[in-house]
């Protein structure tokens, strides 16, 4: 009798227990259907800014001439102290390739002046008209220069 007490107390605390208490079923939200999405994604190539040529202040001397079937000869004259200084060679060869150059001169003379010869092609068989130009604080001084045959 004592384990049917017992037992009969235990299912009565359960039963209060759990009155007290109730527990809901929770439904997750619906998950909606996917959508599909088309992107087209093109990779950006960066493009370098033509430059411009403006005529040559008349503190600025620059000259660009042939010295062999490779080679140019540069002078420039008149900067200002420490200038920041680009050249940019650029020619174009016979089946419509371009070739590009850019030097950047450190040692100019404390007098503005520079002077330093260029490279242009290994041998005789690339382009011999180039187009150079002096990018400087206020401008860009353009030239043309063919090479000697």
């Amino acid at each position: 009798m004592v384990g049917k007490i017992v037992l009969l107390s235990f299912m009565i605390g359960v039963l209060v227990a759990g009155a007290g208490c109730s527990q809901t079923a929770v439904n997750p939200p619906p998950t909606p259907e996917p959508i599909a999405v088309t992107r087209t994604v093109s990779e950006s190539v960066a493009q370098p800014t033509a430059v411009s040529c403006t005529p040559l202040p008349e503190r600025l001397k620059f000259s660009v001439t042939a010295v062999s079937e490779t080679a140019v000869e540069l002078l420039v004259e008149g900067l200002a102290p420490n200038e920041p200084v680009t050249l940019l060679y650029k020619a174009v060869d016979s089946a419509g390739g371009t070739t590009e150059i850019e030097t950047h001169p450190y040692n100019i003379a404390k007098n503005g002046s520079w002077q330093d010869q260029q490279t242009l092609r290994q041998d005789t068989n690339g382009p011999a008209t180039w187009q150079v130009q002096l990018i400087y604080d206020q401008g860009a001084a353009c030239t043309t220069v063919t090479l000697n045959p």
